[in-house]
């Protein structure tokens, strides 16, 4: 069945304020946005049909950008709400909102499988998805 995956961003960054004024997931690594990195690796995995970006209200704007640059539908980015460090609900309910979205955008989702990935966070050269979905057996 097609993988939906949901990126967990810009959510929680108390330590980061006032760098670059930009959140983690956007802050340039080896020359490119981090979660470019990510994008990359996810749009060109067949297995993946969906994307979705979730992010506090505080970075909402950026990630609406960063999408749009990368021709991602703006409506693949979810906005918590939250408006201060320390006011999110926790990354539970930020999958949990990402999850509504899809449903809302694709309809019935209950036999996709979910990948859930930390969009500031980078995975090492040898990470494996397709591993990962041949255990599950996708």
């Amino acid at each position: 069945s097609p993988v939906t995956a949901t990126a967990s961003c810009g959510v929680s960054q108390a330590g980061l304020r006032g760098l670059a004024g930009l959140p983690k997931a956007l802050l340039p690594v080896a020359g490119q946005p981090m979660l470019d990195h990510w994008w990359a690796y996810l749009s060109s995995n067949r297995a993946i049909s969906e994307i979705f970006i979730v992010s506090n209200a505080l970075h909402y704007k950026h990630f609406e950008r960063w999408a749009t640059a990368r021709h991602l539908p703006v409506d693949r980015v979810v906005n918590t709400g939250a408006t201060a460090p320390g006011r999110g609900r926790g990354v539970l309910r930020d999958v949990e909102l990402g999850l509504r979205r899809a449903r809302h955008t694709m309809g019935d989702i209950d036999g996709r499988d979910v990948v859930v990935l930390a969009g500031d966070t980078l995975f090492f050269k040898d990470f494996d998805l397709e591993r990962i979905l041949a255990f599950k057996g996708v």
